[in-house]
């Protein structure tokens, strides 16, 4: 490899390198109702070192998953086919759960709203974005709160 081409290489994938472990170990939960997008976020969490991966499509089934406890993260769109992700929103900061908040609509709503310290993502999600937030997290922790 040339030194432009390695000098490009590394411009590209250097914001996110640095936090490629930042999930290392951790079980994410991504509540997605678009399966292209929910493989692609899951894609994203694993390249970040995420060795369990969750992917729910309704509030229903992530409240399920949430009370199996063991989530380390939550990754939720705000808004789902009929539905908001609000109450999941909830339950992960009840059970101590950092959560992060993906929408396709960069204008505040009433879900954005009510957790106003949780960063905010805006489709379509890319690993650069989700580093800039990672780095502004602290690095999740296993054995939060399985109420």
């Amino acid at each position: 490899m040339t030194d432009t081409a390695h000098d490009l290489q590394s411009q590209s994938s250097a914001p996110w390198d640095a936090h490629a472990q930042k999930l290392s170990g951790l079980k994410v939960l991504v509540v997605e109702d678009n399966l292209i997008i929910a493989a692609s976020v899951e894609h994203i969490a694993r390249s970040f070192g995420a060795c369990d991966v969750h992917v729910a499509q309704t509030v229903h089934a992530a409240l399920e998953l949430l009370a199996q406890g063991g989530v380390d993260l939550a990754v939720l769109d705000v808004k789902l086919r009929g539905e908001t992700s609000e109450a999941v929103a909830r339950a992960c900061t009840d059970r101590n759960v950092p959560l992060i908040l993906v929408t396709g609509y960069e204008a505040k709503d009433e879900t954005l709203a009510a957790f106003p310290d949780a960063p905010v993502c805006v489709k379509p999600l890319s690993q650069d974005q989700f580093a800039t937030v990672l780095h502004g997290m602290d690095r999740p922790r296993h054995d939060h709160d399985s109420r």
